[in-house]
């Protein structure tokens, strides 16, 4: 069923820097719900429906990704959907990418706020619909809201901080193509499954004149193997599952999208147990990746991505100097 209220749960987005200029120190506010720093007490959580997903809908088109969740067997699930190339935002960008737009983050949060209400859950499944788990930012939207981008950004990175350090046992199902931003939500997460026969995972801010931030630089470094971060950060190298599995970022590479959902879920419930204390959870969480929760919750962020505008190809258009 569809949540008629979800305008309400996010304040106006504040106004920022152009998008052709580095954003400098992020402070805009948050469109997040609060980051998970008291568990709902578990005799108080709220009646749980089946199946719900969440949405802003659009008179020409979606206006922004839509996510629906499921409680099953202890795992709760939710699904970015979304899986024709026909079917497009209203500003154009197709919404099988599952792009990262201030309603994503809003209906991934409104979702993780359902886990944490929900008594039986034990670990958190993430997943996408079709060729894509997620493509990064919306660079389409960002070009239309340039004045947006630095309280997307902060807002991002108070979301992946949450996911990182979030109270229970979390499972990413990498059902295609893993790229940017979509890459590092996929970090976030405790555990990696990947479609072997479709996806790539790499971040391309190299390539599109792109400077990662503080926190997302913290993040990639706390969940990759030294060898990997200059040939992933600097020079934009891309993976598949089998490398992926290789070098320990990935669990498991399985083929065909029906076969890596149901191996995430085995994960998802072999790991379930390991959900029962939630609090240690928390904080061995936040001792573990004491750093990267600093650099991607601070409020000021001493920089932060250094959006340029692109040309028709997705290239960055800045002279190189």
């Amino acid at each position: 069923m569809m949540c008629a209220g979800i305008r309400a749960r996010a304040p106006l987005l504040a106004g920022g820097a152009a998008a052709r200029r580095c954003l400098p120190g992020l402070r805009a506010a948050s469109l997040a719900a609060p980051l998970c720093r008291g568990l709902a007490p578990l005799g108080r959580a709220p009646p749980f429906a089946r199946s719900r997903s969440f949405s802003s809908g659009g008179s020409s088109g979606p206006s922004g990704l839509r996510t629906a969740f499921s409680s099953e067997d202890g795992i709760f699930e939710i699904t970015m959907l979304g899986d024709s190339k026909d079917e497009k935002m209203s500003w154009g960008t197709q919404v099988q990418e599952h792009r990262i737009t201030p309603t994503a983050v809003v209906g991934l949060n409104a979702a993780l706020d359902e886990a944490l209400a929900t008594p039986s859950a034990k670990s958190v499944l993430l997943r996408g619909e079709g060729r894509f788990f997620s493509n990064g930012f919306d660079l389409l939207w960002m070009d239309a809201n340039g004045e947006k981008c630095d309280a997307l950004q902060a807002d991002t990175e108070r979301l992946l901080a949450r996911v990182l350090g979030f109270p229970m046992p979390t499972v990413a199902c990498l059902n295609g193509h893993c790229t940017a931003a979509g890459a590092m939500l996929a970090l976030a997460f405790d555990k990696r499954v990947m479609r072997s026969d479709l996806g790539w995972f790499f971040v391309p801010g190299i390539d599109i004149g792109l400077v990662y931030s503080p926190g997302m630089t913290q993040l990639m470094r706390a969940k990759l193997p030294v060898p990997m971060q200059s040939d992933v950060l600097t020079f934009g190298q891309r993976y598949q599952a089998e490398e992926l599995v290789q070098l320990g970022v990935v669990k498991a590479a399985v083929k065909g999208e029906t076969e890596v959902h149901s191996r995430a879920r085995e994960l998802a419930l072999e790991v379930g147990p390991k959900g029962k204390h939630r609090e240690a959870m928390r904080g061995i969480k936040a001792c573990l990746y004491a750093e990267a929760i600093a650099a991607l919750e601070s409020p000021d962020k001493g920089g932060g991505m250094g959006f340029v505008s692109r040309d028709g190809a997705g290239k960055s258009d800045k002279p190189s100097t």
